[in-house]
């Protein structure tokens, strides 16, 4: 009798031990991933190039100026701003929200606003769609398109020289 209950308790104890552990793995597999989506602001290349709304753009030279704005884009915005970063990785600017308070804001007039976010990675983005969202942003830059404007895209070779060409076509 003695045996039969010490053998009843090491199954229920091993089918505990078995659930733990499958639960333990499934909640290591959600962490890293979960981790694998978020990135922070020191680990982007810059520059970095913020877009609002698919068509408002921002040279981003350093962490200081990705967490401050000298526009109010960030908080009257349709979509969460989409960051690429110098290797070509997009992610999207959420959970944002002006620091301090707004009547602050108004007391001390123009200034850059300080902005608080999460970047949340964007694996779907593969490095010639990070292109292409540069690329239209270009075009809808360009007051006319040429061949040359085209040659130029195509031949760039770092987001740094993509951001240069839509600098000299904003004010072309």
């Amino acid at each position: 009798m003695r045996w039969a209950l010490s053998f009843m308790l090491s199954k229920k104890f091993l089918a505990v031990a078995v659930t733990a552990g499958v639960l333990l793995v499934l909640a290591g597999t959600w962490m890293r991933r979960s981790a694998r989506r978020v990135l922070t602001p020191d680990r982007l290349r810059y520059p970095c190039l913020r877009i609002y709304d698919g068509s408002i753009w921002e040279r981003i030279d350093n962490e200081a100026e990705l967490r401050s704005t000298p526009r109010n884009y960030d908080m009257n915005r349709k979509d969460d701003p989409l960051l690429i970063d110098s290797e070509f990785r997009v992610a999207t600017m959420s959970k944002l929200k002006m620091k301090g308070s707004e009547l602050g804001l108004l007391l001390t007039g123009p200034r850059p606003i300080e902005i608080e976010f999460d970047l949340e990675f964007r694996p779907e983005f593969s490095v010639s769609q990070a292109r292409s969202l540069v690329d239209q942003l270009i075009q809808q830059a360009a007051p006319t398109p040429s061949h040359d404007l085209s040659d130029s895209i195509q031949s760039a070779t770092s987001l740094a020289e993509l951001i240069e060409l839509l600098q000299r076509t904003r004010f072309q």
